[in-house]
């Protein structure tokens, strides 16, 4: 918008003048340094201009954009209706575009309201009895058999899929249960095979509880590692998402830059301290506006609840949120914690990728053996891997450099002593750059001799003509070309 008006303003000065006129009241606007963020979104705001003018300039050339094209745009490249228009009016030319884009592509990322196949209207409500966590066997009475594997009973001890925690596992009358899900408050069971009681009749469940406690402990870790990344980044951190499996969890949170290792070991280290304390947690039920007051809007990290009555899991003098998960009762039940990766997947958004207990031990005994092996491998010691590697590294560049060359070379001078003309030159060498030069560097020399490059996944032919686009059609899927040269690939 400030571009777009030529505005002479500088978004700190704004910031500034707010700190200046509300931060004596509303003090957490002095609590970070936000020119941070603001600079680096007009870093990349910069960055973006750059990368994608041309390739905006050659769209509005065409006149219209289509919506499966602006989808690309937007999904792949970052390029929004605005961006586009923009730029057109810049450069004082018209373009038509898909005005009803935003609105689609927002239908697609909600999805369509399901049709309800799963006939639970009239149901009562599941009673649930997976909050009795050491409650592991139980009998419930069948209400519904929507299909002869897919079964909702009076009441459960299987956890569904809800607040990104997988469900539980576990069997029904010794059938393997697959999925639990939750609808309209209904919990729905999917078993492996069908189920011979009829509605009505009592069943046999039984959780699967080594399933039932990593999903436990890696719930907890969530809390844990949320928390400590607010600790470490700024209370202005929030979770964007989370997902908590047997294998590994993941949490997204709100930042505005990628993470360094040191901010990233930094939060794996807070997080793991939090452990090793052992703190205590509780879990209560509360009135909504009473927690609210109480703990403040910081509890719905997971997103909105809308229920009068809030579930709030509290970690001792550490953390506080309203979670209707499974948790351990004492931070050092999860044991350790370990952050595997840490990336954007968004704008403005980081996802950690951790682990915690025994699949976290089981990841570092990996990477252990690893490293043992590289050691036996190059007679080396533990501290010598690493320059090893990079020394490794160094050394197939530059013998890769020198086949580059070499083999440039030799194609050259193939095709100024080929009779054959088109020459084609089978090559392993699968740079196009390196490719194109050979070729360009011998043009002269080549005069109107036509030349077919083929290596294992693409093709270079020179100069483009009838005769060398066929040829590259017949070996590869694509052909596009460039100036004078053809390209092709699978």
């Amino acid at each position: 918008m400030i571009a777009k008006n030529k505005w002479n303003i500088d978004l700190n000065d704004v910031i500034a003048e707010h700190q200046k006129e509300f931060g004596s009241w509303f003090t957490e606007l002095n609590d970070f340094d936000i020119s941070k963020v603001i600079n680096k979104e007009k870093e990349r705001f910069r960055e973006f201009k750059d990368r994608n003018s041309k390739l905006v300039s050659s769209i509005i050339k065409t006149g219209k954009v289509e919506e499966s094209e602006m989808k690309t745009l937007y999904e792949s490249k970052g390029i929004t209706i605005d961006d586009i228009r923009y730029q057109a009016e810049l450069e004082g030319k018209k373009v038509s575009l898909p005005e009803k884009f935003y609105t689609d592509i927002n239908k697609i990322k909600l999805g369509a309201e399901k049709e309800d196949d799963t006939e639970i209207k009239g149901l009562k409500e599941t009673e649930r009895l997976f909050y009795e966590e050491s409650l592991l066997e139980a009998k419930a009475k069948i209400l519904k058999k929507i299909k002869p594997n897919l079964i909702v009973l009076d009441k459960t001890i299987f956890y569904p899929e809800m607040g990104g925690q997988k469900p539980d596992g576990g069997t029904i009358n010794g059938i393997k249960v697959i999925d639990v899900q939750i609808k309209d408050n209904i919990i729905i069971h999917l078993l492996d095979q069908a189920i011979k009681d009829a509605v009505g009749k009592t069943v046999s469940l039984e959780v699967d509880g080594v399933r039932r406690e990593t999903l436990r402990k890696h719930h907890t870790a969530t809390h844990i590692v949320n928390r400590a990344a607010r600790i470490v980044l700024g209370d202005f951190v929030y979770q964007n998402g989370a997902e908590k499996d047997v294998d590994k969890a993941h949490l997204d949170i709100t930042y505005y830059d990628k993470l360094s290792r040191e901010q990233l070991e930094e939060i794996e280290t807070v997080a793991n301290e939090t452990v090793s304390k052992d703190l205590e947690m509780t879990v209560k039920l509360m009135d909504r506006t009473a927690a609210e007051m109480k703990y403040g809007m910081s509890i719905y990290q997971g997103g909105a609840i809308p229920n009068a009555t809030l579930r709030i899991v509290e970690i001792a003098g550490y953390d506080v949120e309203a979670c209707g998960g499974l948790h351990c009762h004492r931070t050092g039940d999860v044991n350790f914690i370990k952050i595997i990766k840490a990336e954007r997947i968004q704008d403005g958004v980081v996802r950690l990728t951790f682990m915690a207990d025994k699949p976290a031990l089981k990841h570092i005994q990996e990477l252990d053996n690893l490293v043992k092996e590289l050691m036996e491998l190059w007679g080396v010691k533990r501290e010598e891997v690493y320059k090893t590697a990079e020394r490794f590294f160094s050394e197939s560049q530059h013998f890769r450099e020198l086949y580059e060359k070499a083999e440039a070379e030799r194609i050259s001078a193939s095709a100024i002593a080929s009779y054959a003309d088109p020459v084609e030159i089978e090559t392993k060498l699968d740079n196009l750059g390196i490719l194109m030069k050979s070729l360009d560097s011998i043009k002269e020399q080549l005069g109107n001799k036509k030349v077919i490059l083929k290596a294992e996944r693409i093709g270079l032919a020179y100069p483009k003509s009838e005769e060398t686009k066929k040829i590259m059609s017949e070996k590869y899927k694509e052909v596009s070309e460039k100036g004078n040269f053809l390209f092709g690939h699978d």
